[in-house]
């Protein structure tokens, strides 16, 4: 049991179901699996769930429950946080870039030709 960590990548809840099949697969006594369950996942978790459940009040101790809840409430508030700030920077990275391209039906800068609002000689009114 030595090697059940969890993945960088990893949830939490996946860990910990990987690691109570394996606890389960090699311990008898119920009452010794639980006390080893809680124990290795504290200290096999990846360094962010770490973080999250050392945060969690020491008495009386966490339950896997609160890890678990903990985990997964945390790491989905800060995957949507990233995932809005890259969004933001994405946007404003376009929108720089964005000024400084040519239309190629009109020619104007600022705007591209599937954007151009000019009607060209050429396009035939329905």
């Amino acid at each position: 049991m030595g090697q059940e960590s969890q993945g960088a990548d990893e949830t939490f809840i996946k860990f910990i179901d990987r690691l109570k099949d394996t606890i389960d697969k090699k311990v008898e006594c119920p009452k010794a699996r639980e006390e080893l369950l809680n124990k290795l996942a504290v200290s096999n978790a990846n360094a962010e769930c770490k973080r999250i459940i050392r945060a969690l009040p020491l008495e009386p101790e966490p339950t896997i429950q609160q890890m678990v809840e903990a985990c997964t409430r945390l790491t989905t508030t800060e995957h949507m946080v990233a995932l809005g700030v890259s969004k933001g920077v994405a946007e404003a990275f376009v929108a720089q870039n964005k000024q400084n391209m040519r239309c190629f039906k009109c020619g104007e800068l600022g705007h591209l030709k599937v954007e151009c609002d000019r009607l060209s000689a050429e396009t035939p009114l329905h």
